[in-house]
């Protein structure tokens, strides 16, 4: 269509339903944000599916499904949000979790910086922000040449949810 693929739009047929109110600690406004971003990732998965191709060479089955496994990092990372600090945590809230626990510890604030390889340019961006931001710590990415479009995709879905400009 001739869009900018950074701009996120349109919606997902993607089958990923965001947490209950009841897995989810209201109190602190970080988990409220991470609801956010999944709810937009969601919405715009089709563009940064198309992102992801247009920018790696990925087929777009294997980029829909990088998207997927976003969304579920998204979910774990809110479970998380919601445990109690240095607690077990079931991971049966994703399919690939069943039968698999995982242990949470907070640590001091601080800045994480993240190098992220070009083969899964969302994903393993989120598998280095998602825990910084659980750490309330500042995110600073460094994307890999090949793929800096997804990364500036990402962030720009990271703005609308109102963290503070300059977190991501």
């Amino acid at each position: 269509s001739g869009s900018d693929p950074r701009e996120p739009r349109g919606s997902s047929g993607l089958n990923v339903a965001p947490p209950t109110l009841t897995e989810l600690n209201w109190l602190e406004p970080k988990w409220l944000r991470m609801l956010l971003l999944l709810l937009l990732l969601l919405d715009a998965a089709d563009d940064c599916a198309a992102c992801i191709c247009q920018e790696s060479g990925k087929p777009l089955t294997l980029a829909v499904g990088e998207v997927h496994r976003g969304l579920s990092n998204i979910q774990e990372a809110i479970a998380f949000a919601s445990a109690l600090p240095a607690s077990m945590l079931s991971m049966t809230h994703v399919e690939a979790g069943k039968h698999k626990k995982a242990f949470s510890e907070r640590f001091a604030k601080g800045v994480v910086v993240g190098v992220a390889p070009f083969n899964f340019p969302l994903n393993l961006v989120l598998h280095k922000f998602l825990p910084a931001l659980l750490g309330k710590n500042a995110f600073i990415l460094k994307p890999s040449p090949r793929t800096p479009l997804t990364a500036l995709f990402l962030a720009k879905l990271v703005d609308k949810t109102s963290l503070h400009k300059g977190f991501f």
